[in-house]
């Protein structure tokens, strides 16, 4: 903190120095009377002295953590000399070694657990996390099936293998890996199913340019949560973007509607009158919804709706008008 503090003085005094010259001339030939330019030159150094403060003691804090995070390694390396047999400590020595960005090291400590106790899941958890981390994917996917081994039913695995999948730009592998996790027979965990159906949706909509897939996936997501706004809102893209396209595409997105109507009957959503309109009043619904949680305004809150219109109506008006 003195460190940065000294900093902060130094390049202050060096701004102090050069922009108070060329605020006073600036403001002689403005006409302003010598106040203000004072009262102008205080305020942007106090700014400059603040910022400059918080980027400073963000650095010191930082060194910090690396002198605290090593000198606790220290610690765990003397405990591991009396306790060699204790697979805890490697384990915890190899997470510092992993937030240190020394991966070689963690994973030397995790491959040393995992030989002496190959059902340790926090061991597999770092080895993934560092192999990703040093872009050694391969290995991150051998180490991420063996994890499935141990918890087949674990969604959080199926996410990394997502990850580096698309890293690697193996997409389609990566959709089958989470069609495996939906197609297990764990029916009580809808929340990451219907996640997992969004993820697909993701892959189709970002990387594969597949709306078609894309809104079926999305659809599938929110009939088994009907909360997941981010399946709401790409769903609603995706289906007025195909709505605009050729009559075999709309047919498609007809057969959409009917799957939309279904699951508005499931949760007990009134279909009366289940037209294109009554589809799009839902699309603006769940659109001013993401936008509720995007800015952080309430959706019952008084001027919400009144600011969620002023930014997006017009849009909205250029698309239908369109259609």
């Amino acid at each position: 903190m003195i460190v940065a503090l000294i900093k902060t003085i130094f390049y202050g005094l060096i701004s102090l120095i050069i922009i108070t010259p060329m605020i006073v001339i600036v403001g002689m030939f403005a006409g302003l009377p010598p106040v203000f330019s004072f009262i102008f030159v205080i305020f942007a150094h106090f700014l400059a002295f603040y910022y400059s403060y918080l980027e400073f003691k963000k650095e010191e804090d930082a060194k910090r953590n690396i002198y605290l995070i090593s000198k606790e390694n220290s610690k765990i390396t003397k405990n591991i000399l009396k306790e060699p047999n204790n697979l805890e400590l490697y384990i915890q020595r190899a997470s510092n070694f992993k937030e240190l960005k020394r991966y070689s090291e963690a994973i030397q400590d995790c491959d040393y657990v995992v030989r002496r106790n190959p059902r340790n899941l926090d061991a597999y958890w770092i080895l993934i996390d560092s192999y990703i981390l040093s872009q050694d994917y391969e290995n991150a996917i051998k180490n991420c099936y063996k994890a499935l081994d141990i918890n087949q039913s674990c969604y959080e695995i199926y996410k990394k293998i997502k990850t580096v999948k698309c890293k690697k730009g193996d997409y389609k592998s990566a959709i089958e890996d989470l069609k495996n996790f939906i197609n297990l027979d764990n029916s009580n965990d809808l929340i990451n199913k219907a996640t997992a159906y969004q993820e697909i949706g993701d892959i189709f909509y970002h990387k594969l340019n597949d709306e078609e897939n894309a809104l079926l996936n999305y659809t599938k997501s929110v009939e088994l949560d009907p909360n997941n706004l981010q399946s709401l809102y790409h769903r609603d893209i995706c289906f007025r973007s195909i709505n605009k396209l050729d009559s075999t595409k709309k047919d498609f997105a007809k057969k959409i509607n009917n799957s939309i109507k279904l699951s508005k009957q499931k949760h007990e959503i009134d279909n009366n009158d289940f037209d294109v309109e009554a589809i799009y009043n839902y699309r603006y619904e769940s659109d001013f919804i993401y936008w509720c949680e995007r800015t952080g305004y309430e959706p019952d809150d008084a001027g919400s709706y009144d600011a969620w219109s002023e930014e997006k109506n017009s849009d909205f008006i250029n698309d239908d008008d369109d259609e």
